[in-house]
């Protein structure tokens, strides 16, 4: 496989194996898929009683990463549409109220993925990899072969959650938060 890192590789819409692009393989949909939906169930399994709970799925620009978060953020609604129905029966008590922001996953230019340099639609990708991930053990600043620092992405990534958390300070008043991001640099789920 090739290391597809740049923004301008990263959002083609020909191209790569299937010449679609470098997006997500029918394999990979269905894994991303199983994924959600557990993630789903996680989340509904959590809720307690009082929770408003919003959900904001946030994606970069690359395409493999804007097909994760297209596909979870429809398992996501698919699973909430159906807790928020199962709620109006007269045998359930509603836990929580939960909504997700937005029809769309918003693109966020910040989670673009580390660009990797000379590297860059180069194979064997595994191997270039461990390269750059050798010299980043001993120096976290390093651009040896033109990539982008373990640094400048911290930075990057740093700056991204505070701006988002400045954003829920003005715009959450005691509800919770729950922002998902699909890259490579970021695949936790925060709760705020």
């Amino acid at each position: 496989m090739k290391i597809v890192s740049s923004l301008e590789n990263g959002t083609m819409a020909t191209g790569g194996p299937e010449g679609t692009g470098f997006g997500l393989s029918q394999r990979g949909k269905l894994q991303v898929s199983d994924s959600a939906k557990s993630l789903s169930e996680y989340i509904l399994a959590s809720l307690r009683p009082g929770y408003d709970v919003k959900i904001r799925v946030l994606t970069s620009p690359f395409r493999r990463t804007r097909q994760t978060a297209d596909i979870v953020n429809k398992e996501l609604r698919t699973a909430i549409d159906t807790y928020n129905q199962s709620v109006l029966t007269p045998h359930h008590e509603k836990l929580a109220n939960i909504t997700i922001e937005g029809e769309e996953p918003e693109q966020i230019m910040d989670l673009r993925e580390r660009f990797f340099g000379e590297f860059e639609m180069k194979t064997p990708s595994d191997d270039l990899y461990e390269t750059v991930w050798r010299e980043d053990a001993f120096n976290s600043f390093h651009n040896k072969f033109g990539v982008e620092s373990v640094a400048e992405v911290t930075k990057r990534m740093t700056g991204l959650i505070r701006d988002h958390e400045l954003k829920e300070v003005e715009d959450n008043h005691g509800n919770a938060w729950m922002e998902w991001g699909p890259t490579s640099s970021t695949r936790t789920l925060r709760h705020c």
